[in-house]
């Protein structure tokens, strides 16, 4: 229950710091999805399993 009018500045600041590590702690683990990804794409197209008629880098 969130009681404004109990809140002190302590709580407030506790509650912006649980939210901001929770966000923290979201966007690490994003990161940690994304380059398992990342890596699991690179091993399946030296395996051969992803090909690619043209590659063109720019």
């Amino acid at each position: 229950v969130n009681n404004t009018e109990d809140d002190t500045p302590r709580k407030i600041a506790v509650r912006k710091y649980k939210a901001v590590q929770a966000t923290e702690r979201r966007n690490k683990m994003r990161e940690k999805i994304t380059l398992i990804q990342a890596l699991i794409s690179t091993h399946d197209w030296k395996r051969g399993i992803i090909t690619s008629n043209c590659i063109n880098a720019k």
